[in-house]
């Protein structure tokens, strides 16, 4: 129950990239480029921190509040699966991207090596670290899948690493998306 309700929580961490890789598909489809792939994952790293940090700041306290004082004990491994969402949710929206370019497979390769490398974790560290163990095997195989897909986004955008870091551009885009919905 504890690793279950840390899990919960830290999937808040995917509500933005859920909805950002919905939107980001079709428009790679058509226009064939991604010029906003790059500052959407920098947007998404960005808040997903902030939100990591919230979650560190004010988790002991939720959880104690929300299930009980015996799930203060989940905080910990809290703070390392909001950091594996975090990494989870740029997959998805380098997933998306690739998805429209044609390169679905990429999402089973990615899939295949984080299920091998939580396995594998999990077996090693489960039993000395528990619940911890558990929690940095995840982060772990989120790590390794986005870096796969990093890889392939390179590959089949023709583009570098350091395109995905563009927040001052994905700021700007931010910017006239909320005004324009507005109009």
């Amino acid at each position: 129950g504890l690793f279950v309700v840390a899990a919960s929580i830290a999937d808040v961490l995917l509500i933005i990239p859920n909805g950002i890789s919905q939107v980001l598909l079709p428009q790679v489809a058509a226009d064939g480029h991604g010029r906003s792939t790059g500052p959407l994952v920098a947007l998404n790293v960005a808040f997903g921190l902030m939100g990591v940090a919230a979650i560190y700041l004010f988790g002991k306290f939720w959880l104690a509040d929300l299930f009980g004082q015996r799930y203060s004990q989940s905080t910990e491994p809290l703070l390392w699966l909001s950091a594996a969402s975090v990494a989870t949710g740029t997959w998805k929206l380098l997933l998306s991207d690739l998805a429209a370019r044609g390169n679905t497979s990429v999402r089973i390769r990615t899939s295949t090596l984080a299920g091998a490398v939580v396995i594998s974790l999990d077996l090693v560290l489960l039993e000395p670290y528990g619940l911890r163990g558990a929690a940095v095997a995840t982060l772990v195989a989120s790590m390794a899948a986005l870096a796969l897909a990093c890889a392939e986004w390179t590959r089949g955008a023709d583009r570098r690493v350091s395109d995905l870091f563009q927040l001052a551009l994905g700021l700007r885009l931010a910017r006239n998306a909320a005004c324009g919905a507005f109009r």
